[in-house]
């Protein structure tokens, strides 16, 4: 047969093999890792800061990560598999990361982008990595009030909202803005 036009290819991959993958009990001091597969946005997060070849390994190498880079990664890799309840039953991991890099981008807009899919927020301290884990503090919601949906330049919708917490504080894009007696 002779083709006429271009034909579509379309793969389902799991992702990368080689990523480290933590085993979940090891300290910080004496990590554990496999290889495999993972959709955990921390597991996706070291390899973007540690790998030499497609990551920022040249200047982050895994050799060079510390101890208090890995407890603050590893404290946020347990949230995010942290179980939560479904709504048709049955439980799922907190947060999971899949994606396509189908662009060059900078290592750090990368890292942000994983980084917020697990509520994240990567920062350096000297040449070592924090994750700082944007955790609710109350989730004991009274109402919801001023929600709104706008779009952007680029065409990226943006929700704003509010809430008002039944102990009196307001959040705001889950974050406390204020507190009332």
């Amino acid at each position: 047969e002779q083709l006429t036009s271009v034909p579509r290819v379309s793969v389902d991959m799991d992702g990368y093999a080689g990523m480290r993958v933590w085993d979940g009990v090891s300290t910080a001091s004496s990590p554990t890792f496999t290889t495999g597969f993972s959709a955990n946005p921390a597991a996706i997060a070291l390899e973007i800061i540690t790998n030499p070849a497609w990551g920022m390994g040249a200047v982050y190498p895994f050799s060079a990560v510390g101890v208090e880079t890995l407890q603050s990664l590893f404290d946020w890799w347990a949230y995010c598999d942290g179980a939560v309840a479904k709504n048709g039953g049955g439980t799922r991991k907190r947060f999971a990361c899949n994606l396509v890099v189908d662009e060059a981008r900078d290592g750090i807009d990368w890292l942000r982008a994983v980084c917020g899919t697990g509520e994240c927020t990567p920062a350096t301290v000297g040449n070592q990595w924090r994750f700082i884990v944007d955790r609710p503090t109350n989730t004991d919601v009274e109402r919801f009030d001023d929600s709104t949906i706008s779009v952007d330049a680029s065409g990226v919708p943006e929700i704003t909202w509010t809430r008002e917490l039944a102990t009196g504080g307001l959040v705001r894009d889950n974050r406390l803005i204020a507190q009332f007696e």
